[in-house]
């Protein structure tokens, strides 16, 4: 992971380092910005990024603000960045995907008509980006070296587009690609915890796993295997309960499918031909002894098997003490139950 440290004046969303690796399945974009995405007026000289190739060109006034904080000696390689402008009165921001370098400067931007999540690079050299504007269908969609989308996905087995989820999506090495899904249903809480709302709308998830042609070959449902009440952090009284919110999925090297469950404050390895939970690692249903750390994590993002074998987690520290963000790292014995903290 690139050390250089980009402090904005928005709110991003998801900030992804891009090796600027050559080989096979390697992109390395084109250090420029096309003309059709500098029409608008210049801003302050000073916010003017600097010409690639010879030729100067103009940031849109709208374009996110990025403050440099660190750069010490960082990995060579971009950043995939896509802004979130939660608040455009208080944020003056347009919604962009970006590839910026270590300066903080663009290689490439597009605005884009709404809100947009996960830009990143895929295994194949596909640069994929979730489309979450707020009306249409949401959809994944895949650009390739020349930044044209190509590819698009969309939820099968007959869900409505609208319930995609755009945390993450995953292309695997046969071509197959993971998607996730909201699954709201109407459920009586008060029947599952005292106070509980008796017309509560809860949010599950689905994920599914699709073949080239789109085809639905394997699906898994958090009704089927986690419990409203594991989510100790979550109140369960409200009328709108969102008790697993998944954000995080990964193909493990066993074949598996690694997942993080925010809302769950965990970590579950689900077996991809049965479906069924093989582990849970931290939160109220947790199978593991921890060494090496006083706390699990809580209200965790992106949980990655590393190259090492080791599984990292971005611990936001919500309901942590002291409460901080951190990354942490753990070697997991999956056989004993036991993870063990070195990082």
């Amino acid at each position: 992971m690139a050390n250089a440290a980009l402090a904005t004046r928005i709110l991003l969303l998801a900030v992804v380092f891009f090796p600027s690796a050559s080989g096979a399945g390697a992109h390395e974009p084109e250090r420029r910005v096309t003309g059709s995405e500098t029409r608008t007026p210049e801003r302050d000289s000073s916010e003017i990024a600097p010409g690639r190739r010879g030729t100067p060109f103009t940031l849109p006034n709208d374009f996110p603000l990025v403050d440099v904080t660190i750069s010490d000696d960082p990995a060579a390689g971009y950043l995939f960045v896509a802004n979130w402008v939660k608040d455009p009165k208080q944020t003056p921001s347009g919604d962009y995907i970006m590839i910026l370098d270590d300066a903080g400067w663009p290689v490439f931007f597009r605005k884009m008509l709404g809100q947009t999540w996960d830009f990143k690079k895929q295994p194949n050299g596909l640069l994929t980006y979730f489309d979450r504007r707020e009306t249409g269908d949401r959809r994944t969609k895949g650009m390739d070296s020349t930044y044209t989308v190509v590819e698009e996905w969309l939820p099968g087995g007959g869900y409505d587009p609208w319930v995609s989820d755009g945390h993450d999506f995953q292309l695997l090495p046969n071509g197959n690609a993971l998607l996730l899904l909201f699954d709201h249903r109407m459920i009586d809480m008060s029947q599952v915890v005292p106070g509980g709302c008796p017309n509560a709308i809860v949010r599950g998830v689905v994920l599914q796993e699709m073949d080239p042609l789109h085809n639905v070959v394997f699906e898994w449902r958090s009704w089927d295997h986690l419990e409203i009440t594991d989510a100790v952090h979550e109140d369960l009284t409200a009328c709108f309960v969102d008790y697993v919110h998944t954000n995080s999925m990964e193909y493990d090297t066993d074949g598996n499918i690694l997942i993080s469950n925010r809302n769950i404050d965990e970590v579950v390895k689900i077996d991809r031909v049965t479906g069924d939970v093989i582990w849970r690692m931290g939160g109220s249903q947790n199978e593991f002894t921890l060494v090496g750390d006083t706390q699990w994590f809580t209200y965790q993002h992106c949980a990655r098997r590393t190259a090492t074998g080791t599984i990292t987690v971005f611990d936001n520290g919500s309901f942590s003490s002291p409460q901080e963000s951190r990354v942490v790292e753990y070697q997991v014995d999956e056989v004993n139950k036991v993870a063990t903290r070195f990082f």
